[in-house]
């Protein structure tokens, strides 16, 4: 109602029908029952718990700043530790730190994502150089061998920028992850790579229907 007669108080009643059509489903969408249930796991602590991945083979993968990570900084806008990747075996409720050697560190590590055949890794790593600024970047981890290589930053990624949060697509061909590059629409973006046939094409940055002045990221 209050749209309606701010329309009308500007002598244009139809200038906020959309804001007016908005109001409308939302109402509608209250009597609906709810569709699922949202149930807390076992996982959480009372650190910051975040960043989930689609789980495979019973296993969720997240992030933690938990007292167990690795190194003994602590970061200094929380107080706690650099976040660690764990693995929380749903069949058992047990939580383990993330079991591919080389990933964890005495840096932040997050936003662990691996494929179906399990053999390919992303990740985010944040760190820097004693008394320099830090930056993130985006690491690929393949197993060669029945053996986890280590870690490798993607090659497309520039100096002065930070590159985090990746999300592979349904069919492994496109990778997508949010980074700062001054070449868009401002702050943080949402960008996109494909796959090549020796690695990954440089990136493109999503349209304006995703990505604003604002910041967007995961």
């Amino acid at each position: 109602q209050a749209f309606r007669d701010l329309g009308f108080e500007i002598g244009s009643p139809y200038e906020y029908r959309m804001e007016i059509k908005a109001c409308e489903l939302a109402l509608e969408w209250e009597q609906q029952p709810p569709a699922y249930a949202i149930q807390e796991i076992a996982l959480n602590s009372s650190y910051s718990d975040y960043s989930p991945s689609d789980y495979a083979e019973g296993v969720l993968y997240f992030s933690s700043d938990r007292a167990e990570s690795v190194g003994e900084d602590n970061y200094e806008r929380t107080g706690r530790k650099f976040s660690d990747i764990y693995e929380y075996h749903i069949k058992d409720s047990k939580v383990l730190p993330l079991s591919i050697p080389g990933i964890n560190t005495s840096n932040h590590e997050a936003n662990f994502i691996i494929n179906q055949e399990q053999n390919t890794a992303f990740f985010t790593r944040c760190t820097a150089p004693k008394g320099q600024d830090a930056y993130c970047r985006i690491f690929m981890i393949k197993k060669e061998g029945g053996d986890w290589a280590l870690p490798t930053p993607m090659s497309f990624q520039q100096d002065n920028i930070n590159y985090a949060h990746p999300s592979l697509s349904s069919d492994e061909q496109t990778l997508y992850f949010t980074c700062n590059d001054p070449n868009g629409f401002g702050g943080y973006d949402i960008w996109r790579t494909t796959r090549n046939k020796v690695g990954w094409n440089e990136p493109e940055l999503l349209g304006r229907g995703i990505n604003s002045p604002g910041n967007e990221q995961f």
